[in-house]
């Protein structure tokens, strides 16, 4: 017996079967299409971008003295995907961070500055990453998962 919203009890000719789900494999993973986000979909997929000399990265710039880190990575991720990927900055503190130590010559001089980079976490609400015209030479993009990061 099945019962309406209302509770009344539907008859079995105006029963509506409920749908099966479908299925988490999309196209694009069948094609292995990692520049597509209906792909890995019970996977957080994490945006890396091809520098102009051929390394992948995270999408990143330098903080200007005016901005606040959150308002940093929003402009990174506006100005490399473009308008079209409507983003939402998840916090305004890092999730994570990375410092590479300065490197000092034997004579104590500095051969090359430190660096800290930090992470943020956002997310995508509509759109898909389009780097033309991006300021700062990203060639491709790429949507991974975490275990593709690591290989």
């Amino acid at each position: 017996m099945r019962v309406s919203d209302d509770a009344e009890i539907i008859p079995v000719d105006e029963r509506v079967a409920p749908e099966a789900p479908r299925s988490r494999v999309t196209e694009a993973d069948r094609a292995g299409d990692v520049a597509r986000l209906d792909r890995a979909l019970d996977r957080t997929l994490y945006l890396v971008v091809k520098g102009a000399d051929g390394r992948w990265a995270f999408p990143a710039a330098a903080v200007a003295t005016d901005e606040h880190l959150h308002e940093t990575a929003k402009r990174v991720m506006d100005k490399t995907a473009g308008l079209d990927m409507n983003t939402w900055m998840v916090g305004r503190v890092p999730v994570a961070h990375h410092v590479v130590r300065p490197a000092l010559g034997e004579d104590g001089s500095l051969q090359k500055r430190g660096e800290k980079t930090f992470f943020l976490k956002a997310r995508i609400m509509a759109g898909q990453a389009n780097l033309a015209g991006n300021p700062f030479g990203y060639t491709e993009f790429k949507w991974l998962t975490a275990e593709e990061l690591k290989a």
